[in-house]
């Protein structure tokens, strides 16, 4: 070892030993226990965040995660000392003089790291000046306003007030620059729009006010991952819900298998998101958005049921006329015959006729005799199964269209902006 690494060591150790006695001798008649001007005006302590990351926001358990640095600073006349020392560093500065009591309110768990050593560092000046900051990660409680989710802006607050001391006897402080962010700060399905402060204080009935500082993020939620599991594959299950009406009436288990799928498949969507969502009494926009989906596929279902009942209808009103029209000329050829057995009053008979069958080409209704009615051609209702699907195949996108048109621009353009409240 040269010699001047030794002298190195030995200056070093020379100043650590100065620095620890200045300390220790500050402290021989301090009381830790009293603040900063006691007797006086309440000492002033600053308040400032270095936001290292922002964790998950959870709907579900409404609360938010951060790693951070908290800072504090305040002045505390008993600590000036010689200004021949620039300053006094110490880790174990917090045990030995007095420190903001400062607690985060809502708070639901939370750490100082202390990873590889305690992850707290205290700095005092020689004017008194102290500089304390700590990492800490926290979670604390934010309700959130879920009616427009999940176009929603949302806006959590982290509440830093004094466990023990009133205004009368401590002032918190803070600024919109005293909170700085990481620059490339990640959130996991949110980008973090805006950070404000505001001083305030809270009035309790028994115990007096109490300063409070108020850290507000506003968060604008992501989209993308919504439009790509949710949005789009809804809007595919109702035009697959539509395709059904090009599907002949008669083709029963194509269009009931189809109707079924989708429906339940709009079912399990929204089970799937209601279960990551917590309960609330109020709807959602996505809510809406899977009921108005789930009510436009199982109209589609609903309307192959009245297309197969018209079916059904139109085929035994026409097996019906055809049996009356063979009973009423097998009753002129041979009029001792017994009639068959069709069902229908000639009163009914009268009306279906009228209704269901039209003359041949080329023949008059007005001077046609009952034969010639008899023998005329059968067509069928004009509610059919095939004109309730062409009539569904029109009305059914231009609906959902509608429905469109008024669910998004609502949706996006009428989001309340917390940025500048």
């Amino acid at each position: 070892m040269s010699l001047l690494q030794i002298l190195r060591i030995i200056a070093l150790a020379v100043a650590c030993y100065v620095t620890r006695c200045s300390c220790y001798q500050l402290a021989d008649s301090y009381n830790n226990k009293l603040r900063p001007n006691v007797g006086g005006p309440p000492v002033e302590v600053r308040v400032g965040l270095y936001i290292e990351s922002l964790g998950a926001i959870k709907e579900s358990t409404m609360d938010f995660r951060l790693t951070m640095y908290f800072r504090e600073k305040w002045n505390d006349p008993r600590l000036a000392f010689n200004k021949t020392y620039e300053r006094i560093y110490g880790a174990d500065a917090g045990n030995i003089f007095w420190t903001p009591d400062l607690f985060f309110l809502y708070e639901k768990s939370g750490h100082r790291h202390d990873l590889t050593v305690p992850n707290i560092v205290t700095t005092i000046q020689p004017d008194g000046t102290v500089f304390r900051s700590s990492r800490i990660s926290l979670t604390s409680a934010c309700y959130m306003d879920l009616q427009r989710f999940p176009f929603d802006r949302q806006r959590c607050s982290l509440n830093i007030m004094s466990y023990s001391l009133s205004t009368k006897h401590m002032k918190l402080v803070t600024n919109d620059d005293d909170v700085e962010t990481e620059e490339k700060l990640i959130i996991p399905s949110f980008v973090l729009k805006s950070i404000r402060t505001t001083n305030e204080d809270l009035v309790y009935s028994t115990a007096g006010n109490f300063s409070l500082v108020k850290v507000i993020f506003t968060f604008q939620r992501q989209m993308q991952s919504f439009l790509l599991t949710v949005y789009i594959p809804s809007i595919l299950l109702v035009t697959v819900a539509w395709l059904s009406f090009c599907i002949d009436a008669q083709a029963a288990p194509a269009r009931v298998s189809l109707g079924i799928t989708t429906v339940l498949t709009i079912t399990t969507m929204t089970s799937g998101i209601q279960e990551s969502l917590p309960v609330v009494t109020y709807a959602k926009a996505i809510d809406v958005w899977l009921a108005a989906c789930l009510i436009f596929v199982f109209t589609a279902l609903i309307e192959y049921a009245l297309a197969n009942y018209l079916l059904i209808l139109n085929k035994k009103r026409k097996e019906a006329i055809e049996a009356a029209e063979a009973s009423r000329k097998s009753s002129t050829t041979s009029r001792d015959s017994p009639p068959i057995k069709h069902g229908l009053s000639d009163e009914q008979l009268s009306r279906y006729r009228t209704q269901y069958a039209v003359p041949p080409k080329g023949q008059s209704t007005t001077n046609g005799s009952d034969e010639e009615t008899q023998t005329a051609q059968i067509v069928v209702t004009p509610w059919t199964a095939d004109r309730v699907d062409c009539l569904a195949r029109h009305i059914y996108p231009a609906a959902f269209t509608l429905f469109n048109l008024i669910y998004w621009p609502v949706c996006i353009w009428m989001t309340p902006d917390y940025t500048d409240q």
